[in-house]
């Protein structure tokens, strides 16, 4: 034969080749047709050191049903005689007799290898002696179909895996989808259509991210994600918001990886999708079961402490009553009273900052005096073994902060201090001047930049300091390592740091450390404690509009007590008909309950037409968005009769002209 012309032949049938039984086949009919009077091929099996026959030519079905275990003997080129060879004793033997039946006489085994790798053999057989070149082509032949039956078989064992594959998709819970960079989809999963709805069709015509990301930005989050896996950052587990096709949203953890293209072409990336949706709700569900369950001893707490305060209140109310009891006590009772019920304002006003119904109200306060009244009120409550330790720095400027918030997070920290330090130890608390820290545990989103001025108040005590679970959980709502406790201390000053625009520092240092960066003021004239001095009201005319009467008649009192003249009413819809009834005897101030609806706004606007316009002071039980405008101030349940007075003559002040109808009013 004519080798090269023969290799040519081969080589342009192998090209219409896929699978290694084709290549086999081709390999076996050119082998008889050209060298031997027949031929088998074998291929490498899935068993180690065992070949199985892919195709043969010219031979009989007996000889090929006498498969051998000739794998180890695939090494030189080894010619046998079947005449001569005993049955049995040599690899051969077992072609004898069918052999001989179909008149050969001779035998060649060789290996077929793809580089250092047997892949298979090749057996040739001859009726008569096989001279030289014949051996010498077969050889040649096999130097030729070695490499091209390696690639068939590898080829084939990736067919095999992928059937694999594609047969145990279905099967999976997962959702999975490989798609290359380009934008080409190589698998897309029926369960994952099944998760998300949109077709492989959909999903190839409009994209993947197109399709389950509607959102820009967050789309842009995803592909910027997508980069950074490209880029060798591994993904695992991480969570995405899915959009289906029916305009629902599920929740999915997904699993990614890069496959390079072996060529060089674009690498393929593979996502193993989740949905975690039942598992999250499930929790949530939990969280809120167990928030609700905090939130019910919390009730406990706050109905414990306002039942104190209004024992009290009764308590000295009563004393009050007596008959014949000394003036002196009179006076000092009445204080009692008086604080605790503005003991129970500050409670009431806390609930409504936890519940998001109130907002902070931040103003410049005395940093000293704040520290000093949060001593002074916890003092109380410590063992007597429980040091404490003021440090104030000297001529200390103004905060910008919300007084109560600040105050009772100064007084959970100090609690959290002596539930720390147990029976006996320090808790130091002090304030200094200092700079906005470069990395906090916490800082306002609008809060100074790091190295701007701001004053330091720490809490320090003695104590085990934090554990690493507390150090990571520190802020968040309802964790607590306390016994009964709610998890609310630490949400509280995380109140008060954001409505201050301040930071928060936490560490072990001998004990825990808390710090509160608050900015200093740039109000300074809204930091007296009190609104002002007290005014004579000398005849000026007041309406005061509150359907609560016990609430009219304290203010009436403390108002006629400044001098002022005070009609009173206890339904918006009474003082309108008399605004309208008599404009000329218009009052120069309006205080009016900021609940009363419709009747209450529409006596705002009339008043508002006179010249000047009527001043008022709005009575509400929450911080309203526009606390501060031309002529109208706020005040907050519960208050006194005194601060009424004083905002009334900080109205009226400078302001002596009787209020006249507008034109058309």
């Amino acid at each position: 034969m004519d080798v090269i012309s023969g290799k040519l032949k081969l080589l342009r049938s192998l090209s219409v080749a896929e699978t290694s039984g084709e290549v086999a086949e081709l390999a076996a009919g050119c082998a008889a047709a050209e060298i031997a009077d027949g031929a088998v091929i074998y291929g490498d099996s899935a068993t180690p050191g065992v070949l199985h026959a892919l195709a043969s030519s010219g031979l009989p079905e007996a000889l090929l049903e006498s498969v051998p275990s000739i794998a180890d003997h695939c090494g030189d080129p080894l010619l046998f005689d079947l005449e001569a060879a005993p049955g049995g004793e040599a690899p051969w033997g077992v072609f004898r007799e069918p052999a001989r039946a179909a008149g050969l006489r001779r035998g060649l085994l060789i290996a077929l290898r793809r580089g250092d790798e047997v892949v298979g053999c090749a057996v040739l057989f001859w009726r008569g002696t096989a001279g030289d070149p014949a051996l010498a082509a077969a050889s040649s032949l096999a130097d030729f179909i070695g490499p091209v039956l390696g690639r068939a078989l590898a080829a084939d064992r990736v067919r095999w895996e992928r059937d694999i594959l594609t047969s145990a998709l279905p099967l999976l819970s997962d959702g999975v989808l490989c798609v290359t960079l380009d934008g080409e989809q190589l698998i897309y999963s029926e369960r994952l259509e099944a998760l998300v709805g949109w077709s492989a069709e959909e999903v190839r015509a409009r994209g993947w991210t197109n399709l389950v990301y509607p959102d820009p930005a967050y789309r842009s989050e995803v592909t910027r994600a997508i980069a950074a896996l490209v880029m060798g950052q591994p993904s695992e587990g991480i969570e995405r918001t899915l959009r289906c096709a029916d305009g629902r949203s599920i929740r999915a953890a997904i699993w990614s990886r890069v496959i390079p293209h072996p060529s060089g072409g674009p690498p393929a990336l593979v996502g193993v999708m989740r949905d975690v949706t039942a598992q999250r709700e499930a929790a949530r569900a939990q969280r809120r079961d167990e928030s609700l369950i905090q939130l019910g001893r919390m009730a406990g707490t706050v109905a414990h402490d306002l039942n104190n305060l209004l024992c009290s209140v009764m308590g000295y109310a009563d004393l009050l009553t007596l008959p014949g009891y000394p003036p002196e006590q009179v006076v000092q009772h009445a204080e009692t009273v008086l604080e605790a019920a503005e003991s129970g304002g500050r409670l009431t006003r806390q609930l409504l900052l936890l519940s998001g119904t109130t907002r902070s109200r931040p103003a410049a306060l005395d940093p000293g005096r704040a520290v000093r009244q949060a001593l002074r009120l916890i003092k109380p409550e410590l063992p007597a073994g429980i040091r404490t330790r003021l440090s104030l720095e000297a001529d200390l400027p103004l905060i910008e902060a919300d007084a109560l918030q600040l105050q009772q997070a100064l007084l959970n920290l100090l609690t959290n201090a002596r539930d720390a330090v147990g029976e006996r130890g320090e808790i130091a608390l002090s304030a200094s001047l200092s700079t906005f820290p470069r990395a906090p545990l916490l800082a306002a989103p609008d809060a100074p930049s790091p190295g701007s001025p701001a004053v330091r108040v720490q809490v320090h005590d003695t104590g085990p300091g934090f554990t690493r679970e507390a150090l990571a959980h520190l802020l968040e709502p309802f964790f607590t390592t306390k016994a009964g406790g709610h998890g609310l201390g630490l949400t509280a000053v995380r109140a008060a740091v954001t409505g201050s625009r301040g930071a928060l520092e936490a560490r072990n240092e001998g004990g825990a450390l808390l710090a509160l960066y608050l900015p200093l003021s740039q109000r300074p004239e809204l930091a007296q404690p009190r609104l002002g001095a007290k005014l004579a009201g000398a005849g000026r005319r007041i309406w005061m509009v509150e359907d609560q009467e016990f609430v009219l008649e304290f203010s009436r009192i403390s108002l006629e007590a400044q001098g002022y003249e005070v009609r009173v009413f206890t339904r918006a819809a009474s003082a309108l008909d008399a605004a309208r009834a008599s404009p000329g005897d218009w009052p120069e101030l309006l205080i009016l309950d900021a609940h009363l609806g419709a009747d209450g706004d529409a006596l705002l606007a009339v008043l508002a037409a006179a010249e000047p316009a009527v001043p008022a002071i709005l009575i509400t039980s929450y911080a309203p968005e526009d606390e501060v405008s031309p002529g109208r101030v706020y005040v907050q349940k519960p208050f006194t009769g005194r601060t009424l007075a004083q905002l009334a003559g900080r109205l009226l002040a400078g302001s002596g002209k009787v209020p006249k109808v507008r034109d058309g009013a």
